[in-house]
């Protein structure tokens, strides 16, 4: 719902964007202390670009991890 309030759309990982955002959500959702703005969040992805691709190789495993106890 928070990704569906700050782009207007239902989740489709097509570009950076989407996934960003998603990640922003994530983070946010799960931890209620943490408490920073979607610019103060791009602004540590700048200097920690690495981030994304922690995120994505997460977010891959959780998605095959759903997967497999589907079939």
């Amino acid at each position: 719902m928070v990704y569906e309030q700050i782009l207007g759309k239902t989740f489709e990982p097509r570009g950076l964007t989407e996934i960003l955002t998603f990640m922003y959500c994530v983070i946010i959702t799960s931890k209620k202390d943490l408490q920073f703005t979607y610019d103060e969040f791009l602004d540590l992805i700048d200097e920690k670009p690495g981030i994304i691709k922690d995120f994505s190789e997460w977010l891959t495993g959780a998605v095959q991890r759903n997967a497999s106890m589907m079939s």
